[in-house]
């Protein structure tokens, strides 16, 4: 009787951790997080300087312990307009505002436009994983203004609140990105052409928009 109590308990209990686990599923399925999001953010970034001894980009992660590397630091606040659509894709429309560290050349602030694609997947405890494709933007004031640039993939990982209504991401690992800088004509300018790893975090707040507020004046 006794061995009979006890696997009827442990039955009981199995069932109930698997209905607990199907609810949670099911909950993760109606959670809809599409809309537009308003974004805020910072960024770090450690850069190679075009031409001036330059690390291998893997350096940047793994530095070499013998040889004489230069490199840049960046930092950039942002903020901008995030749609997530219900197909596992999104699009960033934002500014920055940042300054940079340059050992060996002039350092200052500077600021910019930028746009963005990527896409996301969510798991069942409300994880959410991005994948950015490529980041395309014009500085409007610093030492590179008017010229336009892009920058290479890079992933952020983060948490969805319980009520769906914000997002928080982050850098999860170093990764090297390229960043490519074009004149006014277009003209790609090879001696710009940099390398580096990025530290960066986003808060999103969802709105009650139902579409794209128009842009903000750079």
């Amino acid at each position: 009787m006794k061995g009979s109590m006890k696997k009827l308990v442990v039955v009981v209990v199995i069932a109930a951790i698997g209905t607990f686990i199907v609810a949670d599923l099911a909950d993760a399925k109606k959670k809809n997080i599409q809309g537009i999001y308003a974004f805020t953010g910072k960024a770090i970034c450690l850069s190679t300087i075009p031409g001036i001894l330059n690390p291998a980009p893997d350096q940047l992660i793994t530095p070499s312990t013998t040889a004489l590397n230069v490199t840049n630091i960046d930092s950039q606040s942002m903020y901008g307009v995030c749609t997530i659509n219900s197909d596992g894709t999104g699009t960033l429309h934002g500014h920055f505002v940042g300054f940079g560290y340059y050992p060996v050349r002039a350092s200052g602030a500077s600021k910019a436009e930028f746009k963005a694609a990527f896409k996301y997947t969510v798991s069942p405890f409300n994880n959410v994983t991005t994948v950015t494709s490529l980041t395309e933007g014009t500085i409007r004031q610093g030492i590179h203004t008017d010229k336009t640039f892009t920058c290479t993939q890079f992933s952020l990982t983060g948490t969805i609140s319980m009520d769906g209504k914000s997002i928080m991401l982050t850098t999860n690992e170093p990764e090297i990105e390229t960043v490519e800088y074009k004149d006014k004509y277009g003209i790609l300018i090879p001696a710009d052409t940099k390398d580096q790893i990025c530290l960066r975090s986003f808060l999103l707040f969802k709105t009650p928009w139902k579409k794209l507020p128009p842009p903000l004046k750079p």
